[in-house]
C-alpha cells in the first residue's frame, strides 16, 4: 500500500512549494495582526468606559475553557495525520483527519453553548437592559467586543473545517502521500494557527474579565 501511493503520483516542484508556503506565513500573520488590533482596541476601550463604570465583567461559561481543551486536542489529531501521510499510512491519515473535523464541530459546539450562556446572563452585542434591569437599551461595549473577537476566531474555524474536509476528500483520492504533502501541510499550519490564536484569545479575555 505505502508503495502504490508514494508512486501514483508525481513529487510536489519545491520551489512552488516554498511560495505557496510564504503566501500562507503571510495569511497568518496578517490574521494574527488583524486580532491583535482588536485586543488592542478593546484595552483602550476598557480603560475609557471604566472610568465611568460603565465596563461589564462577567465570568466566561466553563464551555470555552472545555472548548480550549478540544481546540488543542484537534491541533494533535492533525499532526497526527501529518505524521501519517509522511510514512504513507493512508488510514491514519483518514483517522487523523477525521478525528480533527470532529473536534472542530464539537469546538463549534461548545461556542454555540457559551453563547447562550451568556446571552441568558445578559450579555448582548449592543443591548444590556437585561442585566442592568431596565428598559433602556444601553451599549454594552465589553460584550460587544468578547463576541466580536470569539465569533471571529468561530467563523475561521469554520473555513477551517472547509479545509479540513477538502484535505479528507484529497486523502480519500490518495492524493496524499510522502511524497505530496504540501496541502496538508498548509491546512497544517492555518489550524495550528486557530489554535495558538485561541489559545491566545481565552487567556486574554479570562484576565480581562
Amino acid at each position: 500500500m505505502s508503495l502504490s501511493l508514494s508512486t501514483n503520483l508525481a513529487a510536489e516542484d519545491p520551489r512552488r512549494s516554498y511560495a505557496v508556503r510564504f503566501l500562507m506565513m503571510l495569511y497568518i500573520f496578517s490574521m494574527v495582526m488583524i486580532f491583535a488590533g482588536f485586543t488592542s482596541a478593546m484595552i483602550v476601550s476598557m480603560n475609557d468606559n471604566m472610568r465611568n463604570q460603565s465596563w461589564q465583567h462577567f465570568t466566561m461559561p466553563l464551555t470555552f475553557g472545555l472548548s480550549t481543551v478540544v481546540a488543542i486536542a484537534s491541533s494533535l489529531t492533525f499532526w497526527w495525520a501529518y505524521r501519517a501521510a509522511k510514512r504513507d499510512r493512508l488510514a491514519q491519515i483518514n483517522q487523523g483527519l477525521v478525528a480533527t473535523l470532529v473536534l472542530a464541530v464539537l469546538f463549534l459546539a461548545l461556542q454555540y453553548i457559551g453563547f447562550g450562556e451568556l446571552y441568558e446572563a445578559g450579555v448582548r452585542f449592543v443591548d444590556n437592559s437585561a442585566k442592568l434591569g431596565t428598559n433602556v437599551k444601553v451599549n454594552n461595549v465589553s460584550g460587544s467586543f468578547f463576541l466580536l473577537l470569539t465569533g471571529a476566531h468561530a467563523a475561521h474555524i469554520v473555513a477551517g473545517i472547509v479545509v479540513l474536509i477538502v484535505q479528507i476528500i484529497r486523502a480519500l483520492m490518495f492524493r496524499i502521500n510522502a511524497r505530496r504533502t504540501q496541502g496538508l501541510y498548509l491546512a497544517g499550519l492555518f489550524w495550528h494557527a486557530l489554535t495558538v490564536l485561541w489559545i491566545y484569545l481565552f487567556v486574554f479575555l479570562s484576565v480581562i474579565y
